[in-house]
This record gives C-alpha cells, structure tokens and sequence, in this order.
C-alpha cells in the first residue's frame, strides 16, 4: 500500500504542470484568509483553475511522458555532443 506522499508525488509526476499547480493551490488557499469587496468571486476563479490544472496530464506519446527528477540547466548542459557523436565538457566543446 502507498503512503499519502507516494501517491502525491506520483500523481504530480504524471502532470503536464506540477509546479504550476502548486503555486495555483498555495495562492487559493492564501485568498481564502484576504477580505475581499466581492466575497468568493476570485476564490471560484482560483479554484476553477486549479481543478483545470489539477486535470491536464501528460501526453501519452510525449518524449516527456517517463518521471525524472527534476534537474537544472547547469546539469542539463555539463555534457555536449560534437558532430561526430562524441561528447565533452561545455568548455572545452569549443577547442576540438
């Protein structure tokens, strides 16, 4: 049986925008405590996009459809391929 944080995290794994949607549901939940002039119209709006969020899952054929952990840039760009299919450092990508 999965734990609730399992199952969170991979139910966020399958999203087309995790941190989107993170970001989507914090704000709703601050807007819930911020007196508003119009009571409850921005808190539907907030929600409605969450729940819109909350369903666009991946592409099924997208090359992004597996769960990687998320990496950064600097990560992303530490190897390079050269022409002739072998790979070297970004820096010394110039000098070959």
């Amino acid at each position: 049986m999965l734990s609730i944080k399992q199952r969170l995290t991979r139910y966020l794994e399958s999203l087309r925008f995790p941190w989107l949607l993170l970001i989507t549901s914090l704000l709703f939940v601050v807007n819930l405590f911020v007196p508003d002039a119009i009571p409850f119209i921005d808190e539907v709006l907030l929600a409605l996009v969450a729940v819109i969020l909350g369903k666009l899952k991946r592409k099924p054929g997208s090359a992004d459809s597996q769960p990687t952990a998320v990496s950064s840039p600097q990560q992303d760009t530490a190897e390079t391929a050269n022409s002739d299919g072998r790979t070297s450092d970004a820096k010394n990508a110039g000098q070959s």
